[in-house]
């Protein structure tokens, strides 16, 4: 996850039904990221209408109406935007994995490898065949990191104000006096998970916001963990993809530590108490049940800018980077 430019065209006038009433309302289409949303906006710049990624179109309401839901319109929305798959067994406990992608022309498989990831041409031209194993954290490492290839993972951004004395005060009373990368990473990770409420959130978040509010989803999460974890001297960065749960995968975000030379970019999910021992640990300290999985995932990628990775932690992940 990270910043990029925006290309937004204002496309002229269009009269449209809004509200009960008709409107002239400005026609503006936005390009990010190889995603393109069109937009319907009033002289005052109030959203009217917006056709979104996903199928989805957004149209301003009262409160009243928009909770007058028929009984095809009460499924989940998170459900309805999710990856279908087949049920994979027992994938809290896989150590490995192994995924086909396809559905897309011209895959490079150069571009997904790397790391504790592998990644080989499939048996037809339009697939990548990715397996990743569960990466040891190491011994860690005494903070800041000093590694200059990793240097860019410190600083601010206009997201995640590093700098800012509340996170660095914050960054600071959290982890103490731990010296260790692996051990302030945890705490980190853990104190997240007991303060942050987790609150379905439609913003932008940035990290002196959510550290101010206590709330949010998992960009909220993300974004104030990384800033944290960067004020501690822990190059950290953020990852936007697809988690599977029970037969589909879900879109998510979570950050990413460099934990230690050894293990590189580490994926920093919180496991809670009651779950721990039916997950694979991190850490590798005990066998996987099954050690590969081989999944196929019949589903067409849409946005040929992203590069789409599988990470593992506590749950399996389609990673995808701009």
């Amino acid at each position: 996850m990270k910043l990029d430019e925006a290309v937004i065209e204002i496309v002229g006038r269009e009269e449209i039904e809004s509200m009960g009433k008709r409107v002239n309302a400005w026609v503006v289409n936005t390009s990010f990221a190889g995603v393109e949303i069109k937009s319907w906006m009033d002289d005052d710049g109030k959203s009217l209408k917006t056709e979104a990624i996903a199928g989805f179109t957004y149209e301003l309401t009262t409160k009243v109406d928009a909770l007058k839901i028929d009984g095809e319109s009460k499924a989940d929305i998170v459900a309805q935007v999710a990856i279908p798959s087949g049920y994979i067994e027992n994938y809290r406990d896989t150590a490995r994995l192994k995924v086909r992608l396809s559905g897309v022309s011209n895959l490079d498989p150069a571009k997904f490898d790397g790391g504790v990831q592998t990644a080989t041409t499939g048996d037809a031209t339009d697939e990548v065949m990715l397996t990743i194993a569960v990466p040891k954290p190491g011994e860690g490492y005494l903070p800041p990191n000093r590694d200059p290839k990793l240097a860019e993972y410190l600083k601010s951004e206009p997201l995640l104000e590093v700098d800012d004395p509340e996170i660095v005060e914050a960054s600071k009373e959290i982890i103490g006096g731990e010296t260790n990368s692996v051990a302030a990473a945890k705490l980190l990770n853990d104190w997240l998970y007991a303060n942050i409420a987790k609150k379905p959130t439609f913003s932008l978040p940035n990290a002196t916001d959510v550290w101010r509010t206590k709330y949010g989803d998992c960009n909220e999460h993300t974004v104030l963990y990384a800033a944290l974890a960067r004020a501690a001297g822990l190059p950290t960065r953020m990852a936007a993809g697809v988690v599977y749960l029970d037969g589909a995968f879900y879109y998510h975000a979570w950050p990413e530590v460099w934990m230690s030379d050894a293990a590189g970019w580490t994926r920093s999910i919180r496991r809670s108490a009651s779950s721990r021992g039916r997950h694979a640990h991190s850490d590798g300290d005990r066998p996987a049940r099954r050690s590969v999985v081989d999944h196929e995932i019949s589903r067409q990628i849409e946005n040929r800018s992203y590069r789409v990775r599988i990470a593992m932690s506590d749950a399996i992940m389609i990673k995808a980077r701009a």
